[in-house]
């Protein structure tokens, strides 16, 4: 199970007496050595075929989820190692048969629900409320590529509208929303528009990242693929229009800027990588030296 997982992964070990250090009379059985973040892929299904995601609903036979008493029972032990924060992606998580279940456990056991990723197509004025009021602080990210692109990437009618009503419906409840967007040759053109769009609907913040190479997207992409060296190109034309447009809403180029206008914040951010088994790349995720991952047939791994 995962507490053995764990344990041979060296990132836990049971406490003894006088070890642990309790926050706020906090019970837990082992301390936890890495930021107290689980990262869960809750289910492998999703309802979209986008075109560079192998999550795509077309993309392989075998759909993976935890059923209702493995997913309490990972949240059981997720508690025991210490686990305060909890972001529940996919697959399209909101899709989870038991969604609404796992959201009200982690709110019984304590914990918080820090992030749902997601594609909108679910959120309804209904279900924004229910994790509203369950967890007000939970961030919604909601995936957004481009004015006249987000049907063609996401390969789903509507999901373009679907994903504004999306971000209407959280940001309403009193929500706070991000923007996650792919930046290819497809959409780049488009992008800047995009983002005042965003700004304009309530969204809180955006992450860019450069559509990434996965086997699925090399397959589909065509010529619409950037370069490294195009990607920091366009980050650079990018922070300049950011400048000139007066724009406020924070935006990250992912591993290349940090732009926010609001504090007049502009920053570099330098590639976190290492020469260790899961950083061969020249940019690389840092989120794996922050969480543990686990995915719908319950591996564990450093990054999803």
């Amino acid at each position: 199970d995962a507490l053995r997982a764990w344990e041979a992964m060296d990132v836990i070990r049971q406490c003894r007496k006088g070890d642990a250090c309790l926050a706020q009379g906090q019970i837990r059985e082992f301390p936890n050595e890495l930021n107290c973040v689980l990262d869960w892929t809750i289910t492998d299904r999703c309802n979209y075929n986008c075109l560079h995601c192998f999550h795509a609903a077309d993309n392989t036979t075998q759909k993976n989820e935890f059923t209702r008493e493995e997913a309490f029972r990972l949240l059981e032990e997720a508690e025991a190692c210490g686990v305060t924060s909890v972001e529940l992606t996919g697959g399209e998580p909101t899709i989870y048969p038991y969604f609404h279940d796992v959201v009200q456990e982690i709110h019984d056991r304590g914990m918080q629900l820090g992030c749902v990723v997601t594609n909108g197509s679910m959120m309804d004025e209904e279900l924004a409320a229910f994790i509203k009021k369950l967890h007000p602080n939970a961030l919604i990210a909601i995936s957004f590529d481009g004015i006249g692109v987000h049907d063609w990437l996401r390969q789903h009618e509507g999901s373009e509208e679907s994903a504004k009503r999306a971000i209407r419906n959280c940001v309403a409840a009193g929500l706070k929303v991000v923007s996650n967007m792919n930046v290819n040759r497809r959409n780049k053109d488009v992008l800047f528009d995009s983002i005042k769009m965003m700004a304009d609907l309530g969204v809180d913040h955006l992450r860019v990242i450069k559509t990434t190479e996965v086997p699925r997207w090399a397959l589909n992409a065509e010529d619409f693929s950037m370069t490294p060296e195009e990607y920091y190109d366009y980050s650079i034309e990018f922070a300049k229009w950011y400048r000139d447009s007066g724009m406020t809403i924070p935006v990250r180029l992912w591993q290349v800027l940090a732009l926010n206008g609001k504090e007049k914040l502009y920053h570099v951010v330098p590639v976190k990588a290492s020469q260790s088994t899961y950083c061969e790349y020249e940019m690389t995720c840092p989120d794996m030296l922050k969480k543990l991952s686990v995915q719908p047939n319950g591996d564990i791994i450093p990054c999803a």
